[in-house]
């Protein structure tokens, strides 16, 4: 895979030459960092689909960006707009640490609110892993609302997108005899 904003930064250098060479070294996926929905410019929509239209795949991982789009809202409208573009929204990425960003950073309970908003209220294609690279070289762990109210002995309480609960009744445990 291949991350980068050239189709959101120059998307004028996307064009059949880079895409026939890029296309020769299948599998291959290009990531790409639309961070907001203005930046799905007719330019940017046009240099995905032509990566797209001629077999390499894209996908969007966008950086949680605090007061630019660290709203469900705008979330939920730059991955539509992405979807539009037949670029999968793939991560949601909690902003690395590094020196000179902390007034971009976010909490990384804004992300989780954010897929909690998300979930159930549009289609789930819509909604992107939330993806945090840990420091020191831990590795991406991905997070989510957490769903359980209670676990009880047969059966475990879920709330929905809503908010509301539902029981979920667990199997019992059986004597399976089966032949296979």
């Amino acid at each position: 895979r291949i991350g980068t904003r050239v189709p959101v930064a120059l998307p004028m250098r996307v064009d059949d030459e880079l895409c026939a060479m890029l296309r020769r070294h299948h599998p291959l996926y290009i990531n790409t960092h639309f961070n907001h929905p203005k930046e799905l410019t007719p330019e940017a929509r046009a240099a995905c689909e032509r990566l797209i239209d001629r077999g390499v795949p894209v996908e969007n991982q966008a950086v949680l960006l605090r007061r630019l789009n660290s709203e469900a809202r705008i979330i939920k409208e730059l991955n539509h707009e992405c979807l539009k573009a037949r670029v999968r929204p793939y991560y949601l990425h909690q902003m690395d640490v590094a020196e000179g960003l902390e007034h971009l950073r976010t909490p990384i309970e804004t992300g989780v609110k954010i897929i909690e908003q998300l979930r159930g209220w549009t289609s789930g294609l819509a909604v992107p892993h939330l993806a945090v690279d840990l420091p020191g070289g831990g590795g991406k762990v991905t997070l989510q609302p957490d769903p359980v109210v209670e676990r009880r002995a047969h059966e475990t309480v879920l709330r929905n997108y809503r908010g509301q609960p539902y029981v979920y009744p667990e199997p019992e445990e059986t004597d399976c005899s089966c032949p296979y």
